[in-house]
Order: C-alpha cells, then structure tokens, then sequence
C-alpha cells in the first residue's frame, strides 16, 4: 500500500518543475532554507554551534556503526525500512546529546580536578581505545592480519568501532551528570 502511494506521489511529482527542480527538490530546498534561518537565530546568535556540531559528529557514528540495526531489527520494531530506523534513532540520539552535551558537559571544564583522578583516567583509556579502532579502520588487511585474535577483536573487530564510540560518549555523559548533579 505504502509503496503504492509511494510510486503515485512520486510519478504526480515527476511532471512538475520549477527552474529545473521537481517537486520533491523544492520541498527540499525550502526545508533547507528554512532551518539554515531556524539554525542561524537559535544557535548560531547564541554561541551553541559546537554542541550542536559534536552532537550531530557522534549521533552519526552511534548510529551509523550500531551493529544491529538491520532490516530484521528494523521490522520487530514496526517499521519497514532500515532507513525509517537510522533517521529516528540519529534523531533521537541527536536530541539527548544536544541537550545533555549543552547542559552538562560544556558547563564544566574536563580534567582531572573536575573529574578527579581515576575518571579521567578510564576517560583517557576508553577514548585512546576509540582512536585505536579508529586508527584501525584504515589499516589494510594484510597488516591488521599481524595482530593477535584477541587484540583485532577489542580493536579492529566488526563491532569494535561501534562499541568504542559507545563507551566514550557513555561515560563523558555518566561523569558529566555525576560532576554537575543538575539537570
């Protein structure tokens, strides 16, 4: 039914153009300016551009690197399409970060004395084990081959990215609201 109304919408909007552009890119284009206005007096003016960048950054690797969202997944939850997933969950994810990232953890500074000692420390190692499997990522078979099982597994495995990603934002979050106690 959906695809249906899906391949109408899409044949009706085919044979409608302004200045080259159809239908659906002008919706686009006017969604686009839209925001870019929205965006420019509610974050730009008020000095909250990095948050929403850091927010956007690591709802897209969150995302994009979980390892089960799949089309299976996607129909358990009741949608029909991986996409429909993907763009809830970054959007969903993207909210929380914001808000938690803008409230919270660029509130206080980060370092050892706000932290205290043994935070910033797991803070150090789960974020060096993030740029390991990032660093990883790039390595050719033939030399990630080198390395022991057990170390591609925590590093280079399939999931390792994902799970690195994580454990990062997790815990910044979890110190960030046990530092600030205020939400």
């Amino acid at each position: 039914m959906l695809e249906t109304i899906t391949k109408n919408i899409s044949n009706e909007s085919a044979k409608f153009t302004i200045a080259g552009f159809g239908t659906w890119d002008i919706w686009f284009l006017i969604g686009f300016a839209v925001l870019a206005v929205i965006y420019a007096f509610l974050f730009v003016s008020r000095g909250r551009v990095v948050p929403v960048l850091v927010s956007t950054y690591l709802s897209y690797v969150l995302v994009k690197a979980t390892p089960f969202f799949d089309t299976g997944f996607a129909k358990s939850v009741g949608l029909h399409e991986i996409f429909t997933l993907n763009l809830l969950a970054f959007g969903i994810v993207f909210v929380l970060l914001f808000f938690v990232l803008s409230r919270v953890i660029f509130l206080s500074p980060v370092g050892s004395e706000t932290f205290g000692i043994v935070s910033s420390i797991v803070l150090a190692i789960i974020q060096i084990g993030f740029l390991a499997a990032v660093l990883g990522s790039f390595l050719p078979k033939e030399i990630s081959g080198e390395f022991s099982s057990q170390l591609r597994q925590v590093f280079l495995g399939v999931h390792a990215f994902f799970y690195w990603a994580a454990a990062s934002v997790g815990f910044l979050l979890y110190v960030g609201f046990k530092t600030n106690r205020r939400f």
